[in-house]
């Protein structure tokens, strides 16, 4: 959903089945690695997109940009509209705190306020804030000695599709989740005439 038209390179139907189809290798890879190791079930395997923290952080973001700049709003409220974990959802929005997206309210009622504009705001920068600015930099197989210099057998194809991800993620806007979640962003034509 999100990789539906952000990048020139992954706009076209064509390459995006060659990433699908990608994914859907990588993630068969990933299945019989993890049978192979004997991991327990939920046990971190290769890469993930991103965590469910960050799900309910661009979730939560999604929702909050319908407010204003600086509009209170309690964590119980947005976790109600867009079906989170309370709990699990302050933990995230402790981390949104700390960079910058939101302000913790405190007084009577507390809350939150949202403090970065979600016109500006990617959905990469919401990643990154939550998993780190080294996430992307991880090994698609999860093999901590994987580099340009010690590939794995993966490292090639995962550098080229990870930069139209990066690309795409970084395009699309916290607002346009906003508008709808689950519509892919439109590419606008030139009308003739």
């Amino acid at each position: 959903m999100l990789l539906g038209g952000g990048a020139q390179n992954v706009r076209d139907s064509k390459t995006r089945v060659i990433l699908k189809l990608s994914f859907d290798r990588i993630a068969i890879m990933d299945i019989n690695i993890h049978n192979r190791l004997n991991l327990k079930e939920g046990a971190c395997r290769m890469f993930c997109l991103y965590s469910k923290g960050c799900e309910y952080a661009i979730r939560a973001l999604s929702e909050i940009a319908h407010g204003k700049i600086g509009d209170k709003f309690l964590a119980r409220d947005i976790c109600l509209k867009v079906g989170i974990p309370e709990a699990y959802a302050r933990k995230t929005f402790q981390a949104l705190v700390q960079n910058g997206f939101l302000k913790a309210v405190t007084g009577p009622g507390g809350g939150y306020s949202l403090t970065r504009d979600p016109i500006k705001t990617s959905v990469l920068d919401v990643i990154e804030a939550v998993e780190g600015k080294e996430h992307f930099s991880k090994c698609i197989l999860g093999l901590p000695a994987c580099n340009n210099q010690s590939p794995c057998a993966l490292h090639a194809i995962w550098m080229e599709m990870k930069a139209g991800m990066i690309t795409a993620l970084g395009e699309r806007k916290i607002i346009e989740l906003a508008a709808d979640p689950l519509a892919p962003k439109k590419n606008k034509k030139k009308k003739k005439g």
